[in-house]
């Protein structure tokens, strides 16, 4: 592996050890204790309402009911789950090299700020009080562009507090252009309005003007939140210090509204000041009185902005580093009962300083006891290498289908990012999933499920094969596990050349198993390392300083490129999670504002996308350098994501995997129970039940005796004691022996289409993290991952043409429109005529032409736009032959126009597939789809009527077989290539038992006759002789063309592997012998060629042995 673990790691643990069960009475009793009710009043304060109700006895029977449910789900987070969330739980930096973490009395470090969705709405107010406003720097959109005589930009409101974003338009003008100007560096209202006086435009006019743009949010201000640098409310007391500097000058101008609005500013910071040092002192507590947070609320009332009490507060909880005689001591950010201790006794130096605290002791593994840890990382290593062998590139990618389309309409050309991207002019970006930036009130609000291309259309390779062998053996055997081992995966290679300078890995550690580490890998990926960390470095300095570690060593990999961080606020309360320090040199705002001097932002308007060696190639101009994108939090933006943004995230992951990882692929759908995967005791996937509402029905029933049905269902799906109820990556713990724990699943299934479940595997017998008393806690480590030395993909686009790989592809002409080399005409007509057509016209016209010398090949190919016709090209020997070509083609055809036979031709630009042919291998591609086309007319023309119809698919099968013997295949490898497309047209085709028994059927019926054209030669073939000779002949003109693909196979100098060359090749050549259900015949075909070539295998094989 060419990655090395990084010395620090990252733990993360929920606020409480272990508990799997509760009573009715041990959950009153937590949540009376003031720590619990802290940490339930800033997750949900209505809840915690709800409970003192309760314990007034002010609830009826049925609201407490509910009431207990809610708070099981609570207790249950905050002593199972792990992903920091409030007081709930928390993480912190840890030393790589230990042994086991216990937590003891010690200490505690918090940070508690206000809530974006609060902090985002202040500063929209305050940037339109009159006073602040006049003060305000104002800059440009960052989204605008200019489109002929508009300029577009992107704009947002709020509607049921959700930012909505639109695209708007205004007219170009000189005045516009003016402002725009002045504003590039930052400007006031004032500022702005002296730079388009003149003796035409009067004052009032042009305050009215600047004041109308700012509206129309063209000029945002610098008080529009940001998302990097200091938290939004240090922001924003900055701004507003930076504007009381201002009534501090003498002028007589601001002599007049100094007294009222002077006062009114200070009154405003001092506020925020005072709510600042507010949230420093709650930070300073281990627990607060809850009546601490309402007089901060009330504070915050005075400045008359709407808010939710429960998104006024974010709070993360960190472990924080202590020095300790002899081991290295490190605190955990959690809400134990706290236990008296001497702080003497550790000689540490807290953070923050409390009466009672909570500390993590982590031993430092010396290096006589290394072995064990030195074990763990093997083992991860283990695991990453069969998640690298099992992870495959994702052949169809939201970049991949933007690349076609912009060379499609772009060819080689750089275009300005943002024209690229506009819905209307340009080609958008990922359409389907993202905002429009149109307005459609009655529909934008819906959230559609959509389904995963990659699950539910089969791309059948040798990866899905593998494991499906292995499910299937696992059903059959009654396996609860699936144990991986090196020789099941000695045909598949790992690759580490296309993965990032730094991911992570988020493992879990579930104990000992035969006194070995149990550890689970949770995911391994991400664009960097930085993605899981950049959201904790704004509250902790420790974050802060690894996250700049490792952008500052992505820098020195990639000395040619510009990294720079992507700086988008889609929704005010994401911006918690976007929330960071700054951590690179460079920063692209898009609707959200820079913390970074202006010549270390760049501006969208400054970036140019082009096509370079099949890359998507991010330009700045200003700094006439590549720019790669980062975005250092783990925020999905995959989803209904603005198209800019979404683009710049996308190409992160450029050319590299963003994440190794086990999947079950389209099989997860197909399977009820998903035994456990495992390497080395290292969990790749836990044993899982997708449970459909009809398997579980009897439990949400009225009037049963609870129990005694989860005992049922558990036996009849094997299900253990404590399952975890999967919704995504949010897991909660379920004991199926616990009644309230089972009524708290019910509440949470009754109105479900169906659940997932999955084993908890945690021992706390052999923890490795526990407190004085040994009660075990839960965990998540994620692991740091570096490249150990940098694999420079940038150098190329420096590189001339005649040093590149493929440097084939940039002399490939792609395009001829009419008037070229090649011809292309449409013919429109109906499917049985479509053959009458090729045998009547096209053959004898292409035999005259080639006779004549006019042209010197062509093919055909039959399509559906959605209207079926064919499609004709024709390749001159000379460009002055056209004219007569296509007299000559009107005059064939004219006559079945004329009776309506055809109904439309037309002609086109031949736009050659070089992605799907290679760019160096098109040119034979085109070759052999002459000498197909040669074939296919010449067969047609000797077939007749239903008995034609059975020769047609019997040839069809021959010429199959017969082309992939011309490339060289052996039997077992046609069978391979063959299994491969039979599965993925199975799927495609939802093939069931029933379609299966059909298929059955059909290949006994058939059986002999196919396996009668497969054997006989043209000596034998009788009444298929002349066919037999077609197909001969097209065999010997390929043949020169199979073998100089061959030879580039074997130089390893294919644009792409012969099994995908082959494949297309055979589906255009049975694409030509059907004239109608091409797909669906091919279906069947491949399904036919895979059996016979099984069986011929298996009779091989006995021969063989015999």
């Amino acid at each position: 592996m060419k990655y090395s673990f990084n010395e620090k790691t990252i733990l993360r643990i929920p606020a409480q050890p272990l508990k799997t069960s509760f009573s009715k009475e041990e959950l009153l009793s937590f949540f009376s204790k003031n720590e619990n009710q802290e940490a339930l009043f800033l997750s949900s304060p209505d809840l915690l309402d709800a409970f003192n109700k309760q314990q007034a006895g002010d609830v009826d029977s049925e609201k407490e009911k509910k009431l207990i449910t809610s708070l099981l789900k609570y207790a249950t987070r905050m002593h199972s789950r792990c992903t920091p969330f409030g007081l709930f739980a928390g993480c912190g930096i840890i030393e790589s090299n230990i042994e086991d973490i216990s937590v003891n009395t010690g200490n505690i470090q918090r940070s508690t700020r206000l809530d974006m969705h609060f902090t985002c709405a202040l500063a929209q107010k305050l940037a339109e009080l009159p006073y602040i406003q006049k003060h305000l720097k104002f800059y440009p959109n960052s989204s605008l562009y200019c489109i002929q005589d508009k300029i577009r930009y992107v704009e947002y409101f709020y509607r049921d507090k959700i930012r909505i974003h639109k695209i708007s338009a205004v007219d170009n003008s000189v005045y516009l252009q003016t402002i725009l100007q002045k504003a590039a560096k930052g400007a006031t209202i004032n500022e702005l309005v002296q730079s388009i006086l003149s003796s035409d435009i009067r004052s009032e006019v042009a305050s009215a003007f600047v004041k109308e743009i700012i509206s129309a949010q063209i000029l945002i201000s610098d008080l529009e939140p940001g998302v990097s640098g200091e938290e939004l409310l240090i922001q924003t007391i900055e701004v507003l210090n930076g504007i009381l500097k201002c009534y501090e000058i003498p002028s007589r101008e601001m002599e007049s509204e100094k007294s009222s609005s002077d006062q009114e500013l200070r009154a405003i910071i001092e506020l925020l000041e005072n709510t600042k040092s507010d949230l420093l002192n709650i930070d300073h507590s281990i627990k607060n009185d809850i009546l601490v947070y309402k007089q901060l609320v009330e504070k915050l009332s005075a400045l008359e902005v709407p808010f939710e009490l429960n998104k006024l507060f974010q709070t993360d909880m960190f472990i924080a580093p202590h020095e300790r005689v002899p081991n290295i001591e490190t605190s955990i950010a959690c809400a134990n009962n706290p236990t008296e201790q001497s702080e003497s006794e550790y000689h540490t130096t807290p953070l923050v300083k409390s009466k009672q605290e909570t500390t993590i002791r982590v031993n430092r593994t010396r290096p006589e006891s290394g072995r064990k840890d030195n074990e763990l990382q093997k083992q991860i290593t283990k695991a990453l290498t069969v998640l690298n062998q099992l992870t495959a590139i994702p052949s169809k990618t939201n970049l991949t289908e933007f690349k076609e389309k912009f060379f499609e309409r772009y060819e080689d050309e750089e275009v300005a990012l943002l024209e690229a991207l506009d819905t209307e002019t340009g080609i958008g970006y990922a359409l389907n999933t993202n905002r429009s930036g149109d307005l459609n009130p009655l529909v934008n609000d819906l959230y559609l499920s959509f389904k995963d291309d990659d699950d539910t259309k089969i791309n059948w390779n040798k990866r899905q094969s593998f494991l499906f062998k292995k499910l299937l053996k696992a059903h059959k055997d009654n396996d609860h596990c699936i144990v991986l081992k090196s020789e099941d995966l000695k045909d598949f290679k790992s690759n580490w050349d296309d993965l990032p300078d730094s991911f992570s890995v988020m493992y879990k550690h579930h104990g000992k198993r035969d006194e070995r580490d149990l550890i689970s890998v949770e995911n391994a990926g991400g664009s960097s390392a930085t993605y899981l960390l950049g959201r904790f470095a704004s509250g902790n300095k420790a974050f802060d300083d690894l996250v700049n570690n490792i952008a500052k060593s992505e820098k020195e990999k990639n000395p040619k490129v510009i990294l720079a961080e992507i700086v988008h606020l889609p929704e005010n309360r994401v911006g918690n999670i976007l929330m960071r320090p700054i951590f690179r040199n460079y920063e692209i705002p898009y609707l959200s504002n820079s913390s970074l001097p202006k010549d270390q932002q760049i501006t969208l308007n400054d970036l140019f996308i082009s096509i370079k060696y099949n890359q998507l190639v991010l330009w700045s101009k200003k700094l006439n350098k590549q720019v790669i994108p980062r975005m250092g939090n783990a925020h999905n933006f995959s989803f209904n994501s603005l198209p800019v943004y979404h683009l710049l995230c996308d190409l992160q992951t450029q050319n590299i995997r963003g994440g190794i990882y086990f999947d079950w692929g389209s099989l997860k759908h197909q399977f009820a129970f998903l035994p456990r995967v495992e390497v080395d005791n290292v969990i790749l996937s836990f044993a899982t039940w997708q449970l459909k509402k009809d398997d579980y029905q009897v439990l949400l029933k009225k009037e049963i005796n609870i129990m005694e049905v989860v005992l049922k269902l558990r036996k009849k799906w094997r299900l253990p004691q404590l399952i975890m109820l999967a919704d995504g990556d949010n897991e909660l713990l379920v004991d199926l022996e616990n009644r309230l724990s089972v009524e708290m699943l019910i509440s949470m299934i009754k109105k479900r289409p169906g659940i997932v479940l999955k084993e908890f595997l945690f021992d706390e017998k052999t923890a490795k993290v526990t407190n004085e008393q040994g009660n075990a806690y839960v965990n998540e480590f994620i692991a740091i991952l570096e490249k150990k030395k940098s694999t420079d993909t940038q150098i190329e686009f420096e590189k001339t043409d005649s040093v590149r790989s493929k440097s084939t592809q940039a002399q490939v002409q792609r395009f001829f429109a009419i008037g070229s080399e090649w011809l292309y005409f449409k013919i429109y007509c109906g499917v049985r005529i479509s053959d009458k057509i090729l045998t009547d016209v096209i053959k004898p016209l292409t035999q005259k032409l080639i006779k004549d010398e006019l042209i010197d090949s062509w093919f055909f190919i039959r399509y559906a736009d959605p209207e079926l016709h064919l499609r004709i090209r024709f390749h001159f020997t000379d460009l002055k032959n056209i004219g007569h070509v296509i007299v000559m083609f009107q005059t064939s055809i004219d006559e079945y126009i004329k009776s309506g036979m055809i109904w439309k031709v037309q002609t086109d630009t031949y736009k050659r597939e070089i992605q799907r042919y290679g760019s160096n291998t098109i040119e034979l591609a085109e070759q052999l789809f002459h000498f197909d086309s040669d074939f296919v007319v010449g067969l047609l023309d000797e077939i007749y009527g239903d008995e034609g119809e059975d020769i047609r698919w019997l040839i069809s099968i021959r010429s199959v077989d017969k082309l992939l013997s011309d490339f060289n295949y052996s039997m077992a490898s046609k069978q391979a290539l063959m299994e491969n497309l039979k599965l993925g047209f199975a799927h495609e085709f939802n093939m069931d038992k029933s379609l299966k028994i059909q298929l059955d059927k059909k290949y006994r019926k058939h059986r002999s006759s196919i396996e009668s054209i497969l054997k006989i030669n043209k000596e034998n073939a009788n009444e298929l002789s002349l066919l037999f000779e077609f197909l001969e002949m097209k065999s010997r003109r390929i043949k020169p063309i199979a073998e100089e693909i061959l030879s580039l196979n074997r130089k390893d100098e294919l644009s792409m592997p012969l099994n995908d060359l082959l494949a297309s090749y055979i589906h255009m050549l049975l694409n030509r012998l059907f004239k109608n259900k091409q797909r669906l015949h091919e279906m069947v075909l491949y399904d036919f060629m895979w059996r016979t070539y099984r069986s011929e295998l298996a009779r091989s094989k006995k021969l063989n042995k015999v």
